[in-house]
């Protein structure tokens, strides 16, 4: 559990990032991308402290929506980053579980689309010839999403495996 403290830091942290290294000029996309990838744990950390935040606080609906729509912003460009880097790992999954997750929340139905289409493609990927039945990737996709979406979620599936 972060305190306020941590949490107030680790927001400033992740907003240190976007101002000064993700909007540089003087740095190519593809390199920007892959420090992206590298602080993947820094951005989860705060996504799960603005989340819990919004969430904690009772804030009103139309703050809980735009707190939510900040998040699927930078969860939105650490999937690209993922999509030229590692486009079928762990991480990458569980960020486009999230986003899908927040644009359903958002009842936009081109978004939802998006989010689906693309874990569809990351599953058919990740997962070989599993990939090419429809119903065994929906399957997978449950799958994944309850390990990495659910607390304690690897024990609540019947095979072990990611």
């Amino acid at each position: 559990r972060i305190d306020e403290a941590s949490k107030r830091q680790l927001c400033a942290a992740a907003l240190h990032l976007e101002e000064t290294i993700f909007s540089s000029k003087s740095l190519s996309n593809q390199v920007k991308r892959h420090v992206r990838v590298g602080y993947t744990n820094l951005h989860v950390n705060y996504f799960n402290a603005m989340l819990t935040a919004a969430r904690q606080q009772q804030q009103q609906q139309q703050q809980q929506q735009n707190v939510q729509e900040l998040v699927l912003q930078s969860a939105t460009q650490l999937h690209f980053a993922y999509c030229s880097s590692n486009n079928t790992s762990t991480e990458h999954l569980s960020v486009l579980h999230l986003c899908y997750e927040l644009a359903s929340a958002s009842n936009n139905n081109n978004n939802v689309k998006f989010w689906t289409e693309a874990m569809k493609r990351a599953h058919m990927t990740r997962y070989g010839s599993l990939g090419s039945n429809l119903t065994s990737v929906r399957n997978g996709m449950v799958h994944t999403r309850t390990i990495l979406r659910q607390r304690d979620g690897y024990l609540q599936v019947k095979y072990n495996f990611l």
